[in-house]
């Protein structure tokens, strides 16, 4: 067995400590030692590496399976709507009046406002009475209490416009009568008709008439009718 010159095993050469029984053995058990080191601080590494690759995963996996979407703010645009009013309507009606008047006297206008196309936005009916002139009664030989028309106008969302004009006489169901209202779509109307028993000059049939607007037309739906002594 050779043995190193210098007296601590520290000193020896690496290469040579097979040669020397003391410091060969402490060589071999810091070289373990090292070894065990090595193995721990690498098996620390793949650890950490381990859990941030997880991490990482689970960041991108909630991002893409998230409920939330996150998208660009956006500008919105937000339309102001008409409000429809009476004074809005006879302003409109001027050109039309003229045009259907055709020079006969109004007797009556009346304006009223409701939804009739199911859009949630008012539009209105306006109810135009004319006082007939000789011409239109024949000379006094047809009896003939006035002339009506109703204009449709209808909210398109910024905008009021003429949809219809319509003559009393192609409505049907022995006329359209008076407006009473527009409701949920509907059009009611009053008026009076002649039963069996009725002179010419006083009809005294009551009838409360429903109506739909549809295709530029008022469609007749139902009516009551009941009889009114005082008219």
């Amino acid at each position: 067995m050779k043995y190193c010159n210098n007296t601590t095993c520290r000193a020896c050469n690496p290469d040579e400590a097979r040669y020397c029984k003391r410091c060969g053995e402490e060589f071999k058990i810091s070289q373990r030692n090292n070894n065990l080191v090595w193995a721990v601080v690498a098996a620390i590494v793949i650890v950490l590496t381990v859990i941030i690759v997880i991490n990482i995963s689970d960041d991108d996996s909630d991002y893409l399976h998230s409920d939330t979407i996150i998208e660009p703010a956006k500008t919105e645009k937000t339309e102001k709507k008409i409000v429809v009013t009476n004074a809005m309507v006879d302003d409109l009606l001027k050109k039309p009046l003229s045009q259907i008047s055709k020079g006969r006297e109004l007797k009556k206008k009346k304006i009223v406002i409701g939804d009739l196309n199911g859009d949630n936005l008012d539009d209105a009916i306006v109810q135009i009475n004319l006082e007939p002139t000789f011409e239109d009664t024949g000379g006094g030989n047809v009896l003939l209490w006035d002339i009506s028309y109703y204009v449709v106008f209808i909210n398109t969302g910024n905008d009021l416009k003429i949809e219809a004009i319509l003559d009393n006489y192609y409505i049907g169901e022995d006329g359209f009568g008076n407006i009473l209202n527009i409701s949920n779509g509907l059009v009611q109307t009053e008026n009076h008709e002649y039963t069996e028993e009725d002179s010419r000059c006083c009809p005294t049939l009551k009838c409360t008439k429903l109506y739909k607007y549809r295709n530029d037309k008022l469609v007749f739906l139902s009516k009551d009718c009941v009889i009114d002594n005082d008219y």
